[in-house]
């Protein structure tokens, strides 16, 4: 967030939502701006059911784009991030086959990243990249680099194809 903020054009168009998981699904945060983001408290919530995350989170990304088709907004690709221990205990695969559509159609960029010790051969089923490792507890360069991709966005033009920066530095490559 804070890293997003110093950026005024991305300060403006980024909105963020979070989906909190375990055992039970968290309603989706609202879509936002920065300046008035609320941040969900994490705390562990039992076991992980990524694949109902991920629908839901996949699900409120369709609402967000009915919207702005509504309104006649434009609006960039999305991109959905999954941070895991990539131990998932539901059904991945719609989810997956959802993703990779998405993907193959240009409607979506999808990053999977595993904290330490994480299941990166699991993960990397769930998209068309492979999985990140985080090295160590790197998540403040996770999200610089987060930031720099989305602030690069931002400040193309909706459909331009843009290059992101290389996550070297918080990934193991």
């Amino acid at each position: 967030v804070s890293e997003i903020h110093k950026d005024a054009l991305a300060r403006r168009r980024i909105e963020l939502s979070f989906v909190p998981y375990g055992t039970q699904i968290a309603e989706p945060t609202p879509f936002t701006t920065i300046d008035n983001i609320v941040l969900p408290n994490l705390e562990k919530m039992g076991i992980t059911n990524t694949g109902a995350a991920l629908t839901k989170a996949l699900d409120s990304l369709d609402e967000r784009k009915v919207t702005y088709n509504n309104n006649g907004v434009p609006y960039y690709q999305s991109i959905l991030i999954l941070i895991s221990d990539g131990l998932s205990m539901d059904d991945l695969s719609p989810a997956s086959m959802r993703i990779k559509e998405l993907e193959a159609n240009k409607k979506l960029s999808f990053f999977a990243i595993g904290i330490e010790g994480a299941d990166l051969t699991q993960m990397s089923t769930i998209g068309s990249r492979t999985a990140l490792a985080l090295q160590g507890m790197k998540f403040d360069e996770l999200f610089q680099w987060l930031s720099a991709s989305v602030a690069g966005v931002s400040s193309s033009q909706p459909g331009d194809k843009v290059a992101l920066p290389s996550p070297a530095g918080w990934a193991e490559l």
